[in-house]
């Protein structure tokens, strides 16, 4: 049983070596070569060029799941070798209203419906997810916060960059339902981790509109200078 892991393992991060080096040294030329083909006449994405990109992606997303590794992965691949510019520019602004609108939701109610918050039925449970969530949070917002006032950053920079860098939102409930679907975690621990990506994630924007609402950081810090000087 240990061999045969030890072989999917293997075969998993050839697979990825393989798929990245191809996208890397061959796809990502070739598309540069030929990226005249996903214009029009005017220089803008044609319809031809955003139904290649969106294959190319989906195709991306299927060798990846084939080899053991999440879609996600083969699609952000295709997506960063893309030629940049205008094509990627309309890409986006084309596919992100469908991507907001419908599919970002329906991926956190796919996470939402895996939580199973009843089983953490304990005192115990609850106070390692308490645990958990202290240490998300030192780990990542208070020790970001500490970084930013070592290289030089106003208190209050800092503090925003701290809570901006704390949220962990998407590729975190991703990580986490992989983990889920492989066996690797828990339900119990399924529910603290989204738990605590949720409220890291809910905290950022409060805290960020605390600090800036209605002001300019660098011109604050420019204003405070001034009075201060």
């Amino acid at each position: 049983s240990f061999d045969k892991n030890i072989s999917r393992s293997m075969y998993n991060i050839s697979g990825a070596m393989a798929f990245i080096c191809f996208c890397q040294l061959i796809l990502k030329p070739t598309l540069h070569y030929v990226k005249k083909l996903f214009l029009d006449k005017n220089q803008t994405l044609s319809d031809t060029g955003l139904m290649i990109s969106l294959a190319l992606m989906a195709l991306g997303a299927c060798i990846t799941d084939y080899i053991g590794l999440h879609a996600v992965f083969g699609a952000f691949m295709i997506g960063s070798i893309i030629p940049r510019g205008t094509i990627t520019t309309e890409i986006v602004s084309r596919i992100q209203p469908l991507t907001v609108g419908l599919l970002l939701p329906l991926f956190f109610t796919y996470s939402g419906l895996n939580t199973k918050i009843g089983l953490l039925n304990t005192p115990y449970l609850w106070m390692v997810c308490g645990v958990v969530f202290i240490t998300a949070v030192l780990g990542k917002g208070v020790a970001c916060y500490g970084a930013a006032r070592f290289s030089g950053l106003s208190q209050r920079e800092a503090i925003g960059i701290g809570a901006l860098m704390n949220s962990r939102g998407l590729m975190e409930l991703i990580i986490i339902n992989i983990g889920l679907q492989r066996g690797i975690i828990t339900e119990e621990l399924f529910a603290t981790l989204v738990i605590m990506a949720v409220i890291t994630t809910l905290m950022a924007s409060p805290i960020f509109d605390l600090l800036f609402a209605g002001r300019n950081p660098q011109q604050a810090e420019n204003q405070q200078i001034t009075t201060s000087g």
